[in-house]
């Protein structure tokens, strides 16, 4: 790593101190070339002060700021605290949504008789041995008449009747996610007609009851349920048609015409071997007619005797219009796998992504913004399942070697595997789940909105993910699931969801999931940096072979300064001498004593810093600069943010430097006129 804009401090520093040297002792005014020998040799000591250098930010010293390059590590424009920071370009989500066909019913296939019919009932042919004898054309006598209603009303009562209802359907569309139904909510509407039948049969009206002048019922099943549509409807236990006194009108048929509808099938209630049956929706049950007494008036039908009925029938026909599946309570277990993401880290300064770098990064955090919609506009939460995700986070360096070694990935989420990890729960609308090293909460920045969903997960290994900085991250194995409790053939109530489908085509549930990783550069307590930066090209200024004006014995340098810090991190540093190759020189001695306390903005440390040089002028030949080994902890500044506003400068700046310092003023003087 090469640290120009730090070089460019001590190097100053250097360099103020030898041209005081040199300078302090030559008078300008002087014609040194006029006749005599130009060349000066000083030979000692000299201490001189040199003051202060100005504010280095941080982004300068440990060249964080990566002007005009992209880069991942910014600094928060509002608070300039600087972080890592990676979002995702695009949503990521399952190729294809989950899709739930729409199930169908045949409405004229649930009662497929049509009713029933009450045939034979006698009228003149209870009384054919008195008509017979009679003029057709008479208007019908009153003893006839009296005779004839005494009979009908003195008749048994027609027996109770049963039709099927039956539903039969292939629901193979929707098997590969529903693997069980307990409730239907439908719209069956359902018309009830009542009529009266009979050869030359033009007029008439009967009155229907039931069983001791009860009313008169027809029972659907108990798992049905019932609602009327028209007012002249009693409906009892939500399965039970009842009618009080119901007249039959041949002159007023719609008296006896009545519509309901048939709104919800509990297939709980099924005997064994119906409901959800493989890939078939089956039921097979009976409605109940119950028995009918009859009350009619002779003359309702009739004038005179010809116009008698010989028989009627009564006619209860039951017709299912179209039926439309509204919701089901059903057993959802759908496949919603993604596809897993790499996320590539890109350079990064030297600093904190060399090879001597230990990261203990104080609390990274991940999130995901997780979207979950369907196309059925319901309440919020009506008829929307809770469905689990889960996902595994790793990272690896350039070798594709998990910087987790085997303990990677990291699971976020209960996968279904059997870890005891807090499940991941994705409700309908927004979602954010915000994965965190540090225990957190929500940020505060305002009311959380009544449709998004919080969840906060502290995983404390999420500081080993960045150990050190890798060169992608993967978010892989995300899958989106619905729990359950039991099993097949043996489902818990819990694991039944209530699913409304739309007006046409299918329900279709869409999962998007955005992305984004957030490193604020604060550190732990276990933060180690170890790196170095040369201070190079050096060599023209020592070297007794270079072709500057002055050539320099520099026997022992000193150089002392306050060194001011508002870094939290606890700076050690040491330093060697460097050729023109830049390989370390045994043959000079380097001295640099100094440890820097950490600091922070408002809170700066200082500490007295001292370099000491000790060379020959054969060593300087080769001599061309200073490596400097930084090591770098938290010190007690552990979860301090670097920031944009803190840096370095340095203070009470001063040099001593035994030696010497050989200057060709005449050559000098030459150049500068």
């Amino acid at each position: 790593m090469s640290l120009a804009k730090s070089s460019a401090v001590l190097q100053s520093v250097t360099a103020t101190a030898l041209m005081f040297f040199a300078c302090s002792c030559v008078n300008e005014e002087y014609d040194l070339s006029n006749g005599i020998d130009g060349t000066v040799d000083i030979q000692g000591s000299i201490s001189l002060p040199i003051g202060s250098t100005e504010f280095m930010p941080i982004g300068d010293f440990l060249e964080l700021d990566q002007d005009g390059q992209e880069s991942i590590l910014v600094a928060d424009p509002q608070t300039g605290d600087y972080r890592l920071y990676i979002e995702s370009d695009n949503t990521i989500a399952p190729e294809e949504p989950i899709e739930i066909q729409q199930i169908t019913i045949e409405g004229e296939m649930m009662v497929p008789d049509g009713g029933v019919t009450y045939e034979e009932i006698g009228l003149g042919s209870r009384v054919e041995n008195i008509i017979s004898a009679l003029d057709p054309g008479m208007d019908i006598p009153e003893d006839v008449r009296k005779g004839l209603n005494s009979l009908i009303d003195g008749m048994e009562p027609l027996e109770a009747q049963t039709t099927p209802i039956e539903i039969n359907e292939d629901i193979a569309q929707v098997t590969d996610i529903v693997k069980d139904i307990k409730k239907i909510e439908l719209e069956a509407p359902i018309a009830l007609t009542l009529s009266l039948k009979g050869d030359n049969l033009t007029k008439g009206k009967v009155s229907l009851s039931g069983p001791g002048n009860e009313a008169f019922t027809i029972t659907f099943p108990e798992f049905v349920t019932l609602e009327p549509g028209t007012d002249n409807l009693t409906i009892i236990d939500g399965h039970i048609l009842s009618f009080d006194n119901l007249d039959i009108d041949i002159d007023d048929p719609e008296s006896s015409t009545f519509e309901f509808s048939l709104t919800g099938i509990d297939l709980s209630l099924l005997d064994e071997g119906q409901g959800m049956v493989g890939d078939r929706l089956t039921v097979n049950d009976e409605i109940s007619i119950s028995e009918l007494k009859l009350g009619l008036d002779i003359n309702d039908f009739a004038r005179t005797v010809g116009e008698i009925p010989y028989e009627i029938a009564i006619d209860l026909s039951l017709n299912v219009g179209d039926v439309f599946v509204k919701s089901v309570e059903a057993v959802l277990d759908p496949d919603f796998s993604i596809d897993p993401q790499s996320i590539d880290i890109g350079e990064l300064p030297e600093f904190i992504s060399g090879d001597n770098v230990t990261l203990d990064l104080y609390n990274p955090v991940i999130r995901l913004d997780v979207n979950a919609e369907d196309n059925v506009r319901t309440a919020t939460g009506k008829g929307f399942p809770n469905f689990y995700m889960s996902a595994g986070i790793d990272a690896f360096d350039k070798n594709g070697s998990s910087t987790l070694g085997s303990d990677g990935p990291i699971v976020i989420g209960d996968d279904g595997s059997g870890k005891d990890n807090s499940p991941v729960v994705i409700k309908e609308g927004m979602n954010h789940i915000v994965i965190s090293r540090q225990e957190a909460e929500n940020d505060g920045n305002g009311p959380v909105p009544a449709d998004e969903n919080y969840q906060y997960i502290t995983v404390p290994e999420l500081g080993r993910l960045i150990s050190v900085i890798p060169d992608h991250i993967t978010i892989s194995d995300i899958n989106v699931r619905i729990p359950h409790e039991g099993s097949e053939g043996n489902w818990a109530e819990s694991d039944y969801t209530a699913i409304t489908f739309p007006q046409e085509g299918p329900l279709t549930y869409d999962v998007g999931v955005d992305y984004s990783i957030e490193v604020p550069l604060a550190f732990g307590k276990d933060l180690y940096i170890s790196y170095s930066t040369d201070f190079n090209g050096w060599n023209e200024n020592f070297s007794s072979t270079s072709e500057s004006d002055y050539k320099l014995d520099l026997k022992e340098a000193s150089i002392k300064f306050d060194f001011i810090n508002s870094i939290p991190l606890e700076l050690g540093l040491s330093a060697e001498a460097i050729d023109i190759d830049g390989n370390v020189m045994s043959d000079i001695d380097v001295e640099l004593e100094g440890t820097l306390a950490a600091g922070n903005i408002n809170n700066e440390t200082s500490a007295a810093v001292v370099v000491k040089i000790v060379a020959t002028q054969e060593a300087l030949d080769r001599f061309d600069g200073l490596r400097l080994n930084i090591e770098a902890t938290s010190g007690d500044m552990e979860g301090v943010a670097l920031n944009k506003d803190q840096g370095v400068r340095l203070e009470n700046i001063s040099a001593n430097i035994q030696g010497g310092i050989q200057l060709d003023l005449t050559g000098n003087q030459n150049k500068n006129e």
